[in-house]
């Protein structure tokens, strides 16, 4: 066997596989030798059929099966003369066979890995804000855990504040017209009777609530609502509604004290127990945020930096599987298929220009993971594996277990390497304190 290596285009190569005569009827032999087992031949025991008898019966058989095998062979040798780069087969073929005793060849087309030059990515210059947390934000959070445990109680003696819920009597009409005398789904927001309403001028109704601070117990106001350009009732949509509404009772908002019965909520003893594990969890989701902004900065970095032509079949490839994800997405989210439908060329054009951009950081970041020595080690590999089984409620031995029966323990390999990648590039970075641009 003899193999020939010809560039075709943008990360192509086209193998070529001679076969030498003696190689093709090893094969072939071995063909017939099969076939002689399996095939019923009247007067003949099954598997006992002379090789003689299968070459006269099931000699177009024997060349197609023949031709089917060398043509493997051939694939399995392309792979291997380029075992670094090769990605994909793309298309492949054959002679059509000849006589017994003359060579035969078949060729075979490999996507590639492109070639392109690596940018400098050690110090790779980012900006990082401070993991420091003022005291101001650990109080903001103290307020956040508050607010989610605030009361409420009623008052008499002011009017409607903000951040106050309303108890409200209303009616609606619509163009001088009462909702009360409309068709349909309108006939529901015609009155409002005794209902509690938020201030909160996102409160539903839009502005209801809100139109009324300022107002006593026992006052009416009018009170416009303007409703969503998507509201459901269709009646309704965009359209301005004018509520004559009487405020029947206020109530207001009674935040929890910072003691020890509210300290005791969260596991802590003393306010000032509570507020140094509320720095200790903000320091640590802002250094992950921080990290995330590094690592952002990095793939920018090698996108800008990193021309290269991408291989065409491994583009269409992953714009594929991205299409197919994009839309599980959609659907999930509520979208109807038409709407799908009308969508599917700009789906389409998304998919195509995140399977490109995902495919350049993946040659970029093995290149880098291969020039650094970056591998990801059995114990490294184990205690993520573990960490994704605590993450999913599982058993981490059981599912360690499962996950290499299943052979998917490389899978996670390969995932981890350019994680491990980033971080390692993340550690050689120029970092100067400051908010990313």
């Amino acid at each position: 066997m003899k193999t020939f290596l010809e560039t075709v285009g943008p990360c192509r190569v086209r193998v070529r596989v001679a076969f030498d005569p003696p190689e093709v009827t090893e094969v072939r032999r071995g063909v017939v030798e099969h076939l002689s087992k399996v095939v019923n031949v009247p007067g003949f025991r099954p598997g006992h059929v002379p090789p003689n008898v299968t070459e006269l019966r099931y000699r177009d058989e024997i060349s197609r099966r023949t031709g089917d095998e060398l043509l493997h062979r051939a694939t399995l040798s392309a792979l291997d003369a380029v075992p670094d780069r090769a990605l994909l087969v793309v298309d492949r073929g054959a002679e059509a066979m000849g006589a017994l005793g003359e060579p035969h060849e078949c060729w075979v087309v490999v996507e590639t890995v492109p070639s392109f030059e690596l940018p400098d990515y050690r110090g790779i210059p980012v900006r990082a804000r401070s993991a420091t947390v003022s005291d101001e934000e650990v109080e903001r959070a103290v307020e956040a855990l508050r607010e989610e445990r605030m009361s409420y109680r009623e008052v008499a003696d002011r009017p409607v504040a903000p951040k106050d819920w309303v108890k409200v009597e209303a009616v609606g009409q619509m163009e001088g017209r009462p909702l009360a005398e409309m068709e349909g789904a309108a006939q529901r927001l015609a009155r409002i009777a005794g209902q509690w309403l938020s201030t909160d001028p996102d409160a539903f109704p839009p502005g209801l609530g809100a139109g009324l601070v300022g107002a006593a117990v026992g006052e009416t106001r009018t009170v416009s609502v303007t409703f969503p350009e998507r509201f459901g009732v269709a009646e309704l949509a965009s359209r301005t509604v004018e509520y004559r509404a009487t405020v029947q009772a206020i109530r207001e908002p009674v935040l929890p004290a910072v003691d020890e019965a509210f300290c005791a909520a969260f596991g802590v003893s003393t306010p000032e127990e509570l507020r140094a594990r509320l720095r200790t969890q903000l320091e640590a989701a802002r250094r992950l945020r921080i990290r995330e902004e590094i690592r952002s900065q990095i793939l920018e970095y090698l996108l800008a930096r990193t021309p290269m032509t991408l291989p065409p079949g491994a583009v269409d490839e992953e714009t594929r599987d991205l299409v197919v994800e994009m839309v599980r997405e959609a659907m999930n989210r509520g979208a109807r298929e038409e709407e799908i439908r009308s969508n599917r060329e700009q789906i389409e054009m998304a998919a195509r220009a995140r399977a490109e951009q995902r495919l350049r950081l993946r040659f970029i970041l093995e290149r880098i993971a291969d020039a650094e020595n970056i591998t990801v080690s059995d114990e490294e590999l184990e205690r993520h594996a573990r960490e994704l089984a605590r993450e999913g409620g599982r058993d981490p031995a059981a599912w360690l277990r499962e996950v290499r029966e299943n052979g998917r323990i490389e899978q996670l390999r390969a995932m981890l390497r350019p994680e491990k990648t980033l971080d390692h590039l993340a550690s050689l970075a120029r970092i100067e304190e400051g908010a990313p641009s």
